[in-house]
């Protein structure tokens, strides 16, 4: 079983070569304006589940970014009227109102956080999590338990073509995974 961070620096972002490392990796964008760390559109990692050595890739695709804030309508105003995003879907939810929108591009989900769930303990303002889509869900979550990386919110069917689950790297960010059927 390989460590967290080995897994971890093993990923390697479009459009880096193979002298660029992980971190340097993030700032390269298409450039644009808004903060480099949304321009991430598509992320491939290393299959560490095959035998060691193989360098086969598994694909990963930005699915959102999730942004929570005590504010949600006025950073919804901001986002539209002054980036000019363009709002996608709205929905209601047990924790609030959950608003989709389209910044040239970048999925961006945005949402009040009107309080802790039995999942995640405590308010978070900011950065919710990451959106990644993978091909298997069951494979994904498999590799992640083998590899120790705490599973938030075991695989659900979010709604009738996605499944979705959420891990919890090292750090404390939040991976959101999902498949689409």
């Amino acid at each position: 079983m390989e460590s967290w961070a080995s897994f971890v620096n093993s990923f390697q972002i479009k459009g880096m070569n193979k002298s660029t490392s992980w971190a340097e990796g993030i700032f390269i964008t298409k450039n644009r304006s808004f903060p480099a760390a949304l321009d991430i559109l598509s992320v491939s990692a290393y299959n560490t589940s095959k035998q060691k050595g193989d360098t086969t890739m598994a694909t990963y695709k930005h699915d959102h970014t999730h942004i929570t804030t005590p504010e949600p309508d006025k950073i919804i105003e901001f986002y539209t009227a002054v980036m000019g995003a363009k709002i996608i879907k709205e929905q209601s939810m047990p924790f609030g109102r959950l608003v989709d929108v389209d910044l040239g591009g970048i999925p961006v989900r945005i949402s009040g956080a009107t309080g802790a769930d039995k999942d995640w303990k405590g308010l978070r303002h900011g950065l919710h999590h990451l959106g990644l889509e993978v091909d298997n869900m069951d494979e994904f979550i498999a590799k992640m338990k083998a590899n120790d990386v705490e599973i938030v919110t075991e695989p659900f069917q979010a709604n009738p073509t996605t499944k979705a689950a959420f891990i919890k790297c090292p750090d404390g960010v939040l991976f959101e995974i999902i498949e689409k059927s």
